[in-house]
């Protein structure tokens, strides 16, 4: 079985044992030698964190094969044989998963080292090499991992910030839309205090003017403003009055009438019109 499906195979078992459903939380693996006609021994152990998660599934894998590696490596250059167990807390047995693991010490055997020999050489410096490139490949599969999450965690936080910053604009947005509603407000009620004050203006002009024909006589002097509006009732149709009626409340008609029709009415002998 090459190095990759063997690595891929423990991932696999490893996700399937950490997250799937089970009375107990998972604890631990258990790294344990399993040497043909012996009982084993455990190697080591590798706790789980309580916040584990799927993103540091690949930072565990390669913590168990270092561990199986090196405990390989320290047996001499032959095929070892391994058991991973998973473990719940409190429990002593789980699910297991066999894998081997090849050492890359000194062979071991009757005739000791290779012979000085240009073949011996050649044969210690091959192994050399491959237990290089095989730490060499694992070093660097870590590393690209690790780069790989961080990527990842970056690239979170990237569209985090671009969404609080699309919220940022929107209330923005919204607070300038609310302030433009507001001065909106203020210019509509000004105009109508403006108006206001104007309609106050124009009766003051026309009171004495009221006030004159209910008293048959000038009890208030007159200004322009009794002459303006005076040209304006005579000007104004029945047909405007309606329309212009239309727009007034109750109150804002009878008042309406009232001045035109103390404008329109003759003025007793003896006062001025």
């Amino acid at each position: 079985m090459s190095e990759s499906k063997q690595r891929k195979d423990i991932e696999r078992w490893m996700r399937q044992q950490l997250f799937r459903q089970r009375d107990g939380a998972l604890e631990r693996f258990a790294l344990r030698s399993a040497a043909p006609g012996s009982k084993g021994a455990e190697v080591d152990t590798i706790d789980v964190p309580a916040d584990f998660s799927a993103d540091n599934l690949p930072m565990l894998v390669d913590d168990v094969l270092t561990r199986a590696q090196a405990d390989a490596d320290s047996l001499g250059n032959k095929l070892q044989r391994y058991t991973l167990i998973a473990l719940e807390s409190g429990s002593k047995n789980g699910p297991r998963f066999a894998f081997r693991m090849r050492g890359e010490g000194d062979e071991d055997g009757d005739e000791g080292d290779e012979p000085p020999t240009e073949k011996g050489l050649t044969s210690q410096l091959m192994r050399h090499n491959e237990a290089l490139m095989r730490m060499l490949v694992m070093t660097t599969g870590t590393q690209v991992n690790a780069m790989s999450r961080r990527l990842e965690a970056q690239e979170k936080t990237m569209g985090q910030l671009f969404e609080e910053r699309i919220k940022d604009k929107e209330a923005v947005e919204a607070s300038k839309s609310l302030q433009h509603e507001r001065d909106m407000q203020m210019l509509l009620t000004s105009g109508q205090e403006d108006r206001k004050n104007e309609l106050i203006k124009k009766v003051e002009s026309l009171l004495p003017l009221v006030v004159n024909k209910i008293a048959g006589r000038n009890v208030l002097p007159e200004g322009e403003g009794g002459d303006i509006f005076k040209a304006l009732s005579d000007s104004l149709t029945p047909e405007q009055l309606q329309k212009l009626a239309q727009h007034l409340t109750g109150e804002q008609q009878m008042m309406l009438l009232t001045l035109i029709k103390a404008s329109r009415e003759p003025a007793p002998n003896g006062t001025a019109s």
